[in-house]
């Protein structure tokens, strides 16, 4: 098996785990705490940036530039460019990795999250914070 396959595995498992996260979340509603919900998306967003379970920065942006950080340590012949997602003129990496998340936790939760809200959801609590809000109004927790 080439060194490209490995990782290509490795990517699809940590999508994997991404995605277990979202399904506690769904499975725990309605009775969901809002510590709970925390817990779901921070591990959801180390995921989703391939960042260690037990990184402790709250920041999104800091995470975001992190995973950035590490894809870029990754060899080139290691990735296949087309798997990244790569795009968005006019926005920064770290920026289309932000909009990214936001919009697969929107698709993944059946949200939909204010675009004029969005910048201002800077770290996990706040992005929580909003999450749950948008979850109750939904009438999806209790």
């Amino acid at each position: 098996m080439s060194r490209a396959d490995i990782v290509k595995r490795q990517l699809e498992a940590i999508s994997a785990e991404a995605d277990v996260e979202m399904a506690a979340v769904r499975a725990a509603l309605p009775a969901l705490t809002k510590e709970e919900l925390r817990d779901h998306l921070r591990r959801f967003i180390l995921y989703k940036f391939l960042l260690d379970p037990d990184c402790e920065e709250e920041d999104i942006r800091r995470l975001s530039q992190m995973s950035i950080e590490k894809l870029l340590a990754m060899s080139t012949r290691d990735l296949n460019t087309s798997d990244l997602g790569i795009g968005c003129g006019g926005t920064s990496s770290v920026d289309n990795k932000i909009i990214l998340l936001f919009m697969a936790l929107g698709r993944e939760l059946e949200i939909t999250m204010d675009p004029l809200r969005t910048p201002s959801l800077k770290t996990v609590p706040l992005l929580t914070e909003e999450v749950y809000t948008l979850l109750k109004e939904a009438g999806r927790v209790l």
